[in-house]
């Protein structure tokens, strides 16, 4: 059992360093509610958790010789056995335990008992969910489940201010009081347990944490609800089951409310749980070892092990019948095509350098990775060169998926034959290097391999007929020019390429024939009326529009009625500017800036009578619904009719039946939707939206725009039921202020008859000695303490000093 407490009490006392430590300061206060609570939980759990070891048994079997030498005594003798004494130690210590949790089992009860006895004496007023009790005494606001013990004086005159209610709320409506009874109860069963105490006063606070958040979360000023929480500090009648603010814990909560805590430090700090529980659950939990159970041989009927014994007939005729269940796969081909630097689509899939695994895993799952190696091919495509920095890329991505080869451009990669892509240090763009290989006198042996093995890979290929790539071909010859006459006699014969194709000499035209060649395109109309771009631009003076033309250099501002002005918008010509002299070849009548008229200009020309505004083309022929739904089939594509799945059967079978039914496809990633319906069809994202989700949305956006309205409306009223309660908190504060400043001797009358106490020199004296006292000599020092709404007052002519509202003398 001592082992146990121990281990659990060192489980504990980790877990509440980790959350001083790393938790504590954060502004996730709910997790930090529930670690709290469980970090008593694991640390009770953990020792109990038995981690079972299996050993193999040992058999000690006792030897016996007998001696004939000695007479065997068959008769009973008589043992004299020793009296142990009794320990006394566990019976002490049972005890000192029982009457601990007897003691604290009576603190609890009476606390307990005495904030039920003061809800059922005082007032209650409910309100919605929560029932204030109102007591004489002047007390800190403090809560005890939907309980809100408030002083009655301050409440009827709303001198509470509504920061202080909404934060007492809060406690009750998260049954903060549960939390604390629990750890109450655990105090009265582990009352020797002295992190109990730490813990309870962390959830205490971490509690304060949560109420503050909730404050502030309703738009209220951090700055007015700090100065509240300092005008309502105190520690006077604290009740230990209830929650109260504290002074003590003002500054670390007013250094949380400014705290922000980013999410990267919240995952960060929460992932050293995981190996923080590890290593509890390891290091503190119980081992047990078991020993193995000892099966008995099974003992085999005779028969049986006849047939065992015989041996094994036509093996090889068997092994054949085997062979006849080989499963045979046919090749598969993945195709990856290099978008620009970094993107990929694999088989139409749309992929990155981080992505492209990912991807690729999703293929070709129904075979296994051995499978793969034998009957993948990878074909490597793009419509610009590929660099052997991107092969080398996509060879090093699919070695743990599986592949059989890699086809490049230029280069073959067979995994069975162990070959890699061409090394990087012979790749280089040719342009790049061409002027570095000038000055190179002879080739590199690695640029020598390269040169041998695409002249032996078209020596062998030209002999059929193969075709050249240019790329290829430069790549060649300028590796050839590098190299040294002794390594051309050694390398392989430059190939043979066949001269590259004449162009296609244009159709002659014989006389007497009608032409066949399409006539030369006519040049473009002349741009008549529309906002001009090219060396033009608007500029806006004194709220005025004016049009800048820069013509090689000559910068002119013309006006809304085509008069050239300066850059300040002053006229400088006389008369409205030809229209054609504007800009040279071109003839303007208007300009226009989003549809408004910035310049006009005259008009001198007439209109070309022949010139006529091309008609757009004939817009191509579509196709049939059903040429569409037969062209979609063969694309796999999936099929639906007013929602439901159909196949591409029953869709043709639908279009043939009913060509005016509405058709709506879409493409996304490869995959292709067609959608049919009787009624309009709305697609979001490939899927057909019905009218019930259109007004199901609908529906939705109203009731946000009236929750946000509600919101609005509620962050005003709030807002003035604040500045009404400073106001009045104003102005209690002032009438404090004027009491305050009233005589001693006016101050001191009445306090007697409300339990107030006088002493002057330490001596208890009546309210008339003091008057008397105060008025002779308005000099005296005075001290005036009130507790509990009992006010006692100290006389003195020396110096005063009082705690708890009790004289300190001081030794001169």
């Amino acid at each position: 059992m001592e082992i146990l407490i121990l281990k659990s009490t060192a489980c504990l006392a980790i877990l509440l360093a980790f959350y001083k430590l790393f938790l504590e300061r954060l502004n996730i206060h709910t997790f930090k509610r529930f670690y709290l609570l469980g970090a008593v939980l694991i640390s009770i759990i953990i020792p109990f958790i038995p981690f079972i070891e299996y050993i193999e048994p040992q058999f000690n079997v006792p030897y016996f010789e007998a001696d004939h030498s000695v007479p065997i005594n068959l008769l009973p003798e008589e043992e004299n056995l020793p009296v142990e004494p009794t320990n006394y130690l566990p019976i002490i210590l049972w005890s000192i335990y029982g009457l601990g949790v007897l003691l604290f089992l009576t603190k609890f009860c009476i606390n307990l008992f005495g904030i039920v006895s003061k809800i059922k004496r005082n007032e209650k007023q409910k309100s919605g969910n929560y029932i204030s009790v109102l007591v004489q005494d002047f007390i800190v606001p403090h809560t005890f489940f939907s309980y809100i013990f408030l002083n009655k004086t301050r409440f009827e005159a709303k001198a509470i201010p509504q920061e202080v209610l909404l934060h007492e709320q809060t406690h009750a409506k998260q049954k903060h009081t549960l939390d604390i009874l629990f750890i109450e109860l655990l105090q009265v069963v582990f009352w020797f347990n002295p992190l109990l105490y730490l813990l309870k006063k962390d959830i205490k606070l971490n509690h304060e944490f949560l109420a503050d958040e909730a404050v502030l979360k309703q738009g209220i000023d951090s700055s007015t609800y700090q100065e509240t929480l300092l005008q309502f500090s105190s520690t006077a009648n604290e009740i230990p089951l209830a929650h109260a603010i504290n002074y003590s814990l003002i500054k670390k909560r007013f250094t949380i409310m400014k705290t922000q805590t980013s999410k990267k430090a919240v995952w960060l700090r929460s992932f050293l749980l995981l190996p923080l529980l590890a290593g509890l659950l390891f290091s503190f939990s119980g081992r047990e070892q078991v020993e193995k159970e000892v099966v008995p041989a099974m003992v085999f009927p005779k028969e049986i092990e006849n047939q065992q014994n015989k041996p094994l007939k036509d093996v090889k005729t068997e092994l054949q019948k085997l062979g006849d269940y080989k499963i045979n796969y046919t090749a598969r081909s993945i195709t990856v095509k290099v978008l620009s630097q970094g993107n990929y689509e694999i088989d139409g899939i749309k992929a990155t350098k981080n992505t492209f695994k990912n991807v690729i895993n999703q293929l070709h799952q129904d075979i296994t990775k051995e499978i793969r190696d034998k009957i993948i091919n990878i074909h490597v495509n793009s419509p610009k060169d590929i660099s052997d920095k991107e092969v080398w890329f996509i060879f090093n991505a699919v070695q743990d998926y599986g592949y059989h080869r890699i086809v490049a451009y230029n280069q073959e990669i067979i995994r069975s034959k162990n070959n890699t892509p061409f090394a990087l240090d012979n790749v280089s763009n040719n342009n790049a290097n061409y002027s570095a290989n000038k000055s190179q006198k002879e080739a590199t042996p690695e640029q020598v391999a390269e040169y041998n093995k695409l002249a032996k890979y078209y020596n062998a290929k030209l002999k059929v007929n193969t075709i050249v790539k240019l790329k290829d071909f430069n790549r060649i010859k300028e590796l050839y020019n590098l190299m040294s006459d002794a390594q051309k006699k050694n390398a392989e014969p430059f190939p043979n390429f066949p001269p590259p194709p004449a162009p296609p000499a244009p159709p002659k035209e014989k006389k007497g024939e009608v032409s066949t060649l399409p006539p030369p395109p006519a040049p473009p109309a002349p741009p008549i009326g529309r906002e001009l771009e090219r060396n033009t631009a608007f500029v806006n003076v004194n709220g005025t529009t004016l049009f800048k033309v820069n013509i090689n250099g000559d910068i002119k501002y013309y006006n809304r009625n085509g008069y050239i002005v300066d850059s300040t918008g002053k006229v400088l010509s006389k008369s409205q500017v030809d229209g054609s002299k504007v800009i040279p070849g071109q003839k303007i009548t208007k300009v226009y800036q989003k549809g408004n008229i910035v310049a006009e200009f005259k008009k001198t020309w007439k209109d070309d009578e022949n010139f006529s505004v091309p008609k757009p083309p004939k817009p191509p022929k579509p196709i049939s619904p059903e040429k569409h739904i037969k062209n979609m089939a063969s694309k796999d594509a999936s099929f639906f009719y007013n929602g439901d799945a159909v196949t591409k059967e029953k869709a043709l079978e639908l279009i043939k039946d009913n060509n005016k039914i509405n058709i709506s496809t879409q493409t996304n990633n490869g995959v292709s939707t067609v959608h049919l319906s009787t009624k309009p069809i709305t697609i979001v994202n490939g899927k057909r939206i019905s009218e019930s989700q259109k007004n199901r949305d609908k529906a939705i956006a109203k009731r946000r725009a009236l929750t946000e309205e509600r919101k609005n409306a509620m962050l005003e009223k709030r807002k003035a039921l604040r500045q009404k309660a400073t106001t009045k908190r104003q102005q209690l504060l002032a009438a404090r202020e004027a009491r305050q400043s009233r005589p001693l001797a006016q101050q001191f009358k009445g306090m007697e008859a409300n339990g107030g106490a006088f002493f002057y020199e330490g001596e208890k004296i009546t309210e008339a000695k003091a008057i008397e006292l105060i008025t002779d000599n308005p000099k005296l020092n005075v001290s005036m303490h009130n507790n509990n709404g009992k006010s006692t007052v100290h006389l003195s002519k020396k110096g005063i000093k009082t705690v708890n509202g009790k004289l300190v003398k001081t030794e001169n």
